[in-house]
């Protein structure tokens, strides 16, 4: 994700009021705080690289709406496993839990997470 293919479009493509313009311009400073937080974040997320394609596509988009879509996800997702919730897949086939732990479904990148309290 944001590899060195993915900033040359960015730099040459992006439009003056999309996100990924603003952080071109900052990359050497703040622009490379902000990718690199998103990259961590997006590595630290549970699931495979399938299950997460669609995350890192919208992450990755150009298109502020996309972008910010994906990020409020991973961001929310971040901000539930500092507050001692983990996140794992749920199968599609069944959705039982471990005893003992409360379990909130959701969707997240199309794909089935159970978040569950950690004691």
């Amino acid at each position: 994700m944001f590899d060195k293919k993915w900033i040359e479009n960015a730099q040459k493509v992006a439009d003056a009021d999309s996100w990924a313009h603003s952080v071109m311009l900052e990359l050497d400073t703040i622009g490379s705080i902000y990718l690199n937080t998103l990259l961590m974040w997006y590595e630290e997320f549970p699931g495979t690289k399938k299950q997460k394609k669609p995350l890192q596509q919208r992450i990755e988009s150009l298109c502020n709406e996309d972008h910010l879509g994906g990020v409020n996800e991973l961001s929310w997702w971040k901000f539930l496993q500092k507050n001692n919730f983990g996140a794992e897949p749920v199968p599609t086939t069944s959705s039982v839990g471990k005893p003992g732990q409360r379990t909130i479904d959701s969707n997240i990148s199309a794909c089935y997470y159970r978040f569950s309290l950690i004691h």
